[in-house]
C-alpha cells in the first residue's frame, strides 16, 4: 500500500506536496515513485527513531505514513514516539499508544469486544474439549497479521501439535460467510468521520488480489462502532465476516492502510489526501468522502534499472 499511497497523493491536485519514500533497502519499491528517497536504518535498530527524526526535520518533513508490514511492526514504536515528532510540527498517522495494545494483541481485542457485546467468531478457550462436530477450527497468533502463521486444523489429531502453546495462538469457528475489509478514518479527537466497505472476493496469502467497494450501511455503522469503542484516532481497517441475516463478526483491526486499500482510493475516496487535509485543519467536504462501486484484479508487477 505504500506505493499506493505515493500514487493517490501524487495524483491529486487539491494539495502541492513533495513525497520522500524512506527505507532501509536501497531498491526498495517506493523509491522508483517518490519524488526523493531516504535511506534509513531498519525500524529494529537502535538509531530508527532518532535518525527518522533527524531527517524529517533537515528535510522539512510534515507528515509520516506509517510501513504496512504484515505483522504491524513498527507502526507500534511509531505510536510510542509520535509525539516527540509532533512536537517538532510532524503528524505520524499512527493510532495511540493505549488503543494500539489492545488492537494488536488478539486476546486483548477479543476482551474488549466481549466486554462491549461486539461480535466475534467462537473462541474455544479450552482445546480438549472442542465437540468434533465444530471442527474444522481456524488458528491464528495473538500478535501478527497478513496471514502468517495462520492455519485450519480440520481434526482433533492435528489440533494436538497446539497444546502447550495456547497462550501464542487464538482458536476459533471456522466461518465460511463473505468476507470485507472496511476502510475507514477517524480524526486525531477519536471521531469517526466515514468508512468505505470492500468485499474480499478472492484472497491470496492474507490478501484480497479481486475485490469490489460496496454500498453497505450496516458495515459502515459497526465500523464506526469499532472505532468508538476502541477509541482509534486515525486511519486503518477492519475485516469482518458478514451472514445471510445480516449478522456481522469482527475478524481484525489493522491500524494501517491495507494492501488493497487502493480499491478504495481509485473509488473516490483518498484517504491518504483525508489524513493530511485533517492535520493541516482543512474542511473535509461532504464531496471528499463520497465513493463509488468499483471492482479490482490485482496482479505482480516490476521495475527494470540498470546494475
Amino acid at each position: 500500500s505504500a506505493i499506493g499511497i505515493i500514487n493517490y497523493l501524487k495524483n491529486q491536485k487539491d494539495l502541492p506536496m513533495h513525497i520522500f519514500a524512506a527505507d532501509s533497502d536501497p531498491c526498495a519499491a517506493g523509491f522508483f515513485f517518490a519524488d526523493e528517497r531516504l535511506l534509513i536504518p531498519n525500524f529494529r535498530s537502535p538509531n530508527f527513531i532518532d535518525t527518522l527524526l533527524s531527517l524529517c526535520i533537515k528535510k522539512d518533513i510534515q507528515f509520516i505514513f506509517p510501513p504496512s508490514l504484515v505483522r504491524n511492526e513498527g507502526v507500534d514504536l511509531l505510536s510510542k514516539n509520535s509525539k516527540r515528532f509532533f512536537d517538532k510540527g510532524i503528524r505520524i498517522f499512527v493510532i495511540n499508544e493505549n488503543s494500539l495494545k489492545s488492537i494488536i494483541n488478539k486476546k486483548k481485542m477479543a476482551k474488549v469486544c466481549k466486554d462491549n457485546n461486539i461480535p466475534l467468531p467462537r473462541i474455544y478457550l479450552n482445546l480438549t474439549k472442542i465437540p468434533l462436530d465444530n471442527f474444522p477450527i481456524f488458528v491464528k497468533p495473538i500478535i501478527g497479521g497478513g496471514g502468517i502463521d495462520t492455519t485450519v486444523i480440520k481434526t482433533p489429531q492435528e489440533l494436538k501439535t497446539y497444546l502447550g502453546r495456547e497462550r501464542d495462538y487464538i482458536f476459533q469457528e471456522h466461518m465460511q460467510l463473505p468476507e470485507y475489509t472496511i476502510d475507514f478514518l477517524s480524526d486525531f479527537k477519536g471521531n469517526f468521520i466515514s468508512a468505505v466497505p470492500r468485499l474480499r472476493q478472492l484472497i491470496k496469502n492474507g490478501q484480497s488480489v479481486q475485490g469490489k467497494t460496496v454500498f453497505d450501511k450496516e458495515l459502515v455503522q459497526f465500523t464506526k462502532r469499532v472505532c468508538e469503542v476502541f477509541k482509534i484516532d486515525g486511519p486503518g481497517n477492519i475485516q469482518v465476516f458478514k451472514d445471510k441475516k445480516g449478522n456481522i463478526y469482527l475478524i481484525e483491526i489493522n491500524p494501517k492502510f491495507g494492501s488493497s486499500s487502493c480499491l478504495t482510493f481509485e473509488s473516490g475516496f483518498n484517504l491518504p489526501l483525508l489524513c493530511i487535509k485533517l492535520a493541516m485543519g482543512l474542511k473535509i467536504q461532504d464531496t471528499d468522502l463520497k465513493y463509488k462501486e468499483l471492482s479490482m484484479v490485482r496482479y505482480l508487477s516490476s521495475i527494470y534499472f540498470e546494475n
